[in-house]
């Protein structure tokens, strides 16, 4: 039985066009990490929680953007070998390569790597409850 799957170019560039935009929105791993402000005194217990917060949000921001480029390689992938098993969609595949070149090659903000640490919180403070 053969099978015929049909790549519709303009929703795959369109879908990759929403990936690309949406990681560009999301700030610097480090930039995130970032706390100002005091941490002496009556705010020392808020500061660590907020750091330590900060922290593992980076480190989710991390992840986000690797799954983003990992998913960007398995649809290079994927179009790859389908123009190489259907020599009759390989002009589409083509196109496809070609949208997708041209919209990675769009400057995106650079992935910086942090030394995070998603140990223990910091000790609890009165009237604040942890939800993580």
């Amino acid at each position: 039985m053969v099978q015929q799957i049909l790549i519709d170019v303009d929703s795959v560039a369109n879908a990759i066009r929403r990936i690309v935009a949406e990681r560009s929105t999301v700030p610097e791993p480090g930039a995130i990490a970032q706390v100002e402000g005091t941490s002496v005194g009556v705010t020392s217990p808020f500061h660590a929680q907020l750091e330590y917060s900060a922290k593992l949000l980076s480190s989710i921001v991390t992840t986000v953007r690797s799954e983003l480029e990992t998913t960007q390689a398995a649809i290079r992938k994927a179009i790859e070998d389908a123009a190489e098993n259907d020599a009759a969609q390989a002009d589409e595949a083509k196109a496809i390569l070609t949208a997708l070149d041209s919209i990675v090659a769009q400057p995106a903000p650079s992935t910086s790597t942090s030394t995070t640490s998603t140990s223990t919180p910091p000790a609890s403070t009165p009237g604040i409850s942890k939800s993580w």
